[in-house]
């Protein structure tokens, strides 16, 4: 076989293997996306602590991964006033292999001091939820912010 003729075998061959490996990635990243978005998998609330009086919220999950690769969760919640000045935020991120779970809880507290202020009594602001999902060691993936926004939001 001439080195022309291999080189070409090699080439397709690595063609198709790169087809394969991105297949199972959006396999995996759609499995992991189609169970997450559910009441099941993850709730958010807000309490108040009646000693101090600052904001506590709670992001509360349990992510599950389907699909055949594994993955890496990130989740970034963030509270920002009407100027887009940052108020409190966390984040976190979680390793799941296939076929596995990784229940976790992230909370932000908004001190009382500002949580008592006029534009956040009034509903005012934004409250940012960032939720990145990757595989195949961070080659493939997806974000997505959700920004959620009050009465005269930013």
């Amino acid at each position: 076989m001439s080195k022309t003729k291999a080189l070409g075998l090699f080439i397709i061959a690595l063609q198709l293997g790169t087809l394969a490996v991105l297949g199972l990635s959006l396999y995996t990243l759609f499995n992991v996306l189609s169970t997450a978005i559910s009441a099941e998998t993850f709730s958010m609330k807000l309490n108040i602590d009646e000693r101090t009086g600052d904001w506590v919220f709670t992001l509360d999950a349990n992510p599950k991964n389907t699909g055949v690769l594994d993955v890496r969760l990130s989740f970034r919640i963030a509270v920002v006033d009407l100027n887009g000045q940052l108020i409190a935020e966390n984040s976190k991120s979680v390793y799941i292999e296939p076929g596995g779970a990784s229940p976790f809880s992230l909370s932000i507290v908004v001190p009382a001091e500002i949580a008592q202020t006029q534009e956040l009594q009034e509903n005012k602001g934004a409250m940012e939820v960032t939720f990145s999902v990757r595989t195949l060691g961070d080659l493939v993936g997806f974000t997505n912010v959700l920004k959620i926004e009050g009465e005269g939001g930013t």
